[in-house]
């Protein structure tokens, strides 16, 4: 199906939008990293690279980005094994218990913004 003329701008501009506001903290918080204060600036005041100097020379940092490459390549690994299995076994099930196991699936997904909302709400009740 092809677009209108009009739609196709509308949608590049909304897409632009979001590509700006997902790509904004990257930008501010970069410069922030080579400042030389013990405390985040921006806009920064002066230049250093005694931080990635710290991150790169001191132990603690090297074994906890270890350590946490470790974790996060086995949890990768065994989501994305328990993820395909999943998905086989509920393309294999009858509708009425794969629909609710898709359900139970997706709740960690629906649940944090239905209590972002509630509290949003609590705050806004409380300001009338």
């Amino acid at each position: 199906m092809e677009m209108k003329p009009l739609t196709r701008l509308m949608l590049g501009l909304v897409c632009l939008l979001v590509a700006i506001w997902l790509v904004a903290p990257t930008l501010v918080v970069v410069p922030m990293s080579f400042n030389e204060n013990k405390s985040l600036a921006f806009p920064p005041q002066g230049f250093s690279w005694q931080w990635y100097e710290n991150f790169v020379t001191n132990p603690d940092w090297s074994t906890s980005f270890l350590n946490s490459l470790k974790v996060a390549s086995i949890v990768a690994v065994l989501a994305t094994v328990l993820g395909t299995l999943a998905a086989f076994g509920l393309d294999r099930m009858q509708a009425r218990p794969a629909n609710l196991l898709r359900m139970l699936m997706l709740t960690p997904m629906v649940v944090p913004g239905v209590v972002l909302a509630i509290g949003i709400y609590a705050v806004y009740l409380d300001t009338r």
